[in-house]
């Protein structure tokens, strides 16, 4: 999976598909964790990244997960309290930060190979300063 942050605050998510991953897009989740799918367009969530801060340079495991929930999403040390915005803490060697409220653009095949290219808009709600 590639993250790419571009300057007009819209993320590019490009996933490839390898014949070990068998994972098809990137997931949707449902507030109370139970509930998961695949992306889909004009979904709107919290965009949760995380990655294996050991391997941090190759981004291998790198995860992207939108969840609905409004608050945004609970801390390791204190999982009650929610941000949309900042690091949300790392446990097993896996980072997991909060990238604001964002809705899927667009969910297309890739031009070259198998995966998605998945454009989320810039934050909807963006963090006050």
């Amino acid at each position: 999976m590639k993250i790419t942050k571009r300057k007009d605050g819209t993320i590019r998510i490009t996933v490839k598909i390898c014949d070990y991953d068998l994972q098809s897009n990137m997931s949707f989740l449902s507030d109370d964790y139970i509930s998961e799918r695949d992306v889909q367009v004009g979904d709107e969530g919290c965009l949760s990244l995380s990655y294996n801060i050991r391997d941090a340079s190759k981004f291998t495991d790198y995860r992207a997960i939108l969840i609905d929930s409004p608050e945004g999403i609970g801390g390791n040390i204190n999982s009650s309290i929610k941000r949309l915005h900042g690091w949300r803490g790392t446990s097993n060697n896996i980072s997991r930060s909060a990238e604001g409220w964002r809705r899927v653009k667009s969910v297309e095949p890739r031009k070259q190979g198998q995966g998605w290219t998945i454009i989320l808009s810039k934050d909807l709600k963006p963090e006050e300063k």
